[in-house]
């Protein structure tokens, strides 16, 4: 995976906060941070991300993270963003 993917995640991982952050195992976190671009940061908030400004990579990430350590509680309206054609 590219780096700016990493930073992506990680962008998308800091907007849903620490209830989210706190459930991914602590070696994934570093991965994710050690791998991320630092020169490429974007910013996301729940009303504006969708499927044109996140990387399917990243996207696919996310909803890895949400079926393996979130059990579904993923903010619904953030889903139905990313959902949308």
């Amino acid at each position: 995976m590219e780096a700016k993917v990493y930073s992506e995640i990680f962008s998308i991982l800091k907007m849903l906060g620490k209830k989210y952050i706190d459930n991914i195992p602590e070696e994934i976190k570093e991965n994710i941070i050690n791998k991320m671009d630092r020169d490429y940061q974007p910013v996301y908030n729940i009303s504006d991300i969708n499927r044109e400004n996140i990387s399917e990579e990243a996207l696919s990430i996310i909803v890895y993270f949400n079926i393996n350590y979130w059990h579904n509680d993923i903010n619904e309206d953030m889903l139905i963003v990313l959902n949308e054609d």
